[in-house]
């Protein structure tokens, strides 16, 4: 706890004892979680690595709690930590000594996996790779459209392929695959495969001629379609407007209009309005 009164707060940071029974234990690949028992007066811990070759400890890392999760350290790589305990009182800070020191070796992950193939059917993309050695399974993930936002994470599976389902069309989708290790009962998830890109097409059917969508091509659509080719506002959006494009010339015209005015009025026209199409 911390107290107001400066003589109090002088007198528990000078007793305040180093933290005890610190303990590193790989959580991840090239991750290491620091445990400690806490202090008495303790506001925050200050974290410390040791430095072989200037033979130095330097600070990495804090927390106000008594746990430490320290990623991105370097594979195989032997790693001595200590801890102390910090307590503030405005603008001063009193430091405890370091605690015992912890030593670890931080370990890798599986390799990531290769030759990733993707195969679309309808909104699903089927997945394969070449085997890891080492992979006691694999992780599938897409690519979050923010760098600021954590990838999805979509399912894991110990074989070398997966399907991805109902994935939503006309967006670009990157998938990638990591392999997951293990030692002893940690996970350990290995670096990411090469990302490939999947863009699920969306079919999209509509009747030619129903410029206002609506499932049906009468004398309406007809009139929209004027509207539009004389400079009045037609509050429909362009893409459903250009359903109303019978003539297939890629603009909407009063010609358009006029084939769509004999087909609501039962007259033959050399297009066919009124029939299904679908695109992608």
């Amino acid at each position: 706890h911390r107290s107001v009164y400066s003589g109090y707060a002088y007198g528990t940071a000078n007793k305040m004892s180093a933290p005890s029974a610190l303990n590193a234990a790989v959580t991840e690949a090239c991750e290491i979680t620091l445990s400690w028992s806490p202090c008495t007066g303790a506001d925050r811990y200050d974290v410390y690595s040791y430095d072989l070759e200037n033979k130095v400890y330097n600070y990495i890392d804090s927390s106000e709690d008594t746990e430490c999760v320290l990623s991105g350290l370097t594979a195989e790589t032997v790693y001595v930590f200590r801890v102390e305990a910090v307590a503030v009182f405005g603008e001063n800070e009193y430091r405890s000594d370091k605690s015992p020191s912890a030593t670890i070796k931080a370990i890798g992950g599986p390799p990531a996996p290769q030759n990733l193939i993707a195969e679309v059917s309808g909104t699903s993309v089927k997945l394969s790779w070449n085997s890891v050695k080492g992979a006691k399974k694999y992780a599938i993930y897409r690519k979050s459209d923010s760098p600021d936002d954590q990838d999805a994470f979509l399912g894991e599976t110990d074989k070398t392929e997966f399907t991805v389902e109902q994935l939503p069309g006309n967006i670009m989708h990157v998938l990638y695959v990591r392999s997951v290790g293990a030692s002893g009962d940690t996970a350990l998830t290995g670096s990411a495969s090469a990302g490939i890109p999947i863009i699920i097409p969306v079919t999209v059917t509509y009747l030619l001629g129903d410029a206002d969508g609506n499932g049906d091509v009468d004398m309406v659509d007809a009139t929209f379609i004027q509207r539009l080719a004389t400079n009045l506002t037609v509050n429909i959006d362009i893409e459903t407007l250009m359903q109303g494009d019978v003539d297939g010339d890629g603009d909407l015209t009063v010609v358009d209009a006029t084939f769509i005015q004999r087909y609501a009025t039962h007259i033959k026209t050399p297009f066919k309005v009124g029939e299904p199409v679908t695109k992608n």
